[in-house]
C-alpha cells in the first residue's frame, strides 16, 4: 500500500556472497528511500514510503544467478486533512475558501451547488502543494449557497453568506443649539438590524 515498506528478499547458499539489488536493470544503493541488509544467508532491500512509481521488477543478483519478483504498490485514495470551513463576508469584498489534501499531484473541482465552477474574473483558483483555494470576487448577494472541492471520490462542502453592505440613507446634520438644551442627532440605514457606533471626534461615545 502506498506509504507502507515494502520488504523483499532473497537466500543465497552460502553466508559471505553479497548481492546486488536491482530496479529496472539499475542498481540500487543504501539510503532514505531503500535500504539493504544482509542477515547471513538472508538478503533483505526494504523499500520505504513507497507509491505507485515504486511499481516494477526488482532482483537480487549475485554475479553468477538472479532472481527477480515484481512489486505493485497499490495507489491510496487521497483525503482531506483540511476540510472546507463556512465563510461570511460583505457585498462587494472577497471571499476565501480553502482545503489540504492528504497528497499532491490530485485534480480537483470546484463547484457552487451542484455548477463547475471555472477560472474567470469572478472566480480565482489557486494551488500550493496540497492547499487549494478559491477566491470568489465583487460578492453579490446571489453568491451565497453552498460550494465544495471533490477530489476523486471525495468532497468537502462549506456554505459562504454574503452580507448586504449597509448604507447610510440619511446622515446626521449639523445643528446649533443654545448651551444646557439637549442636542438631537440622528441617521438613517439601509437595514433594521446593523448596530451603529456614535463618535466624536472618532471616540465612540457610550450610553451613560
Amino acid at each position: 500500500m502506498e506509504g507502507e515498506t515494502a520488504t523483499l528478499s532473497c537466500t543465497t547458499s552460502d553466508l559471505t556472497t553479497p548481492v546486488t539489488w536491482r530496479c529496472k536493470n539499475m542498481p540500487l544503493l543504501n539510503g532514505d528511500k531503500y535500504e539493504i541488509r544482509k542477515e547471513g544467508k538472508l538478503n533483505l532491500l526494504l523499500i520505504h514510503n513507497v507509491d505507485p512509481d515504486d511499481s516494477g521488477i526488482y532482483s537480487c543478483d549475485t554475479g553468477d544467478m538472479q532472481s527477480s519478483a515484481n512489486l505493485t504498490v497499490t495507489e491510496l485514495a487521497p483525503y482531506f486533512e483540511e476540510e472546507l470551513q463556512a465563510v461570511e463576508a460583505e457585498e462587494g469584498g472577497t471571499a476565501f475558501l480553502s482545503c489540504e489534501l492528504s497528497k499532491p499531484g490530485v485534480p480537483v473541482q470546484w463547484s457552487k451547488g451542484r455548477l463547475p465552477l471555472r477560472p474567470n474574473r469572478k472566480y480565482q483558483m489557486k494551488q500550493d502543494g496540497c492547499v487549494f483555494q478559491l477566491h470568489i470576487l465583487e460578492l453579490k448577494s446571489e453568491d451565497s449557497g453552498s460550494y465544495s472541492c471533490q477530489a476523486g471520490c471525495v468532497e468537502t462542502t462549506a456554505s459562504v453568506s454574503v452580507k448586504a453592505k449597509v448604507l447610510i440613507e440619511k446622515k446626521p446634520r449639523d445643528t446649533v443649539i443654545m448651551e444646557g438644551e439637549m442636542a438631537t442627532l440622528s441617521c438613517t440605514t439601509s437595514d433594521l438590524t446593523t448596530p451603529v457606533t456614535w463618535r466624536r471626534n472618532n471616540m465612540p461615545l457610550l450610553n451613560g
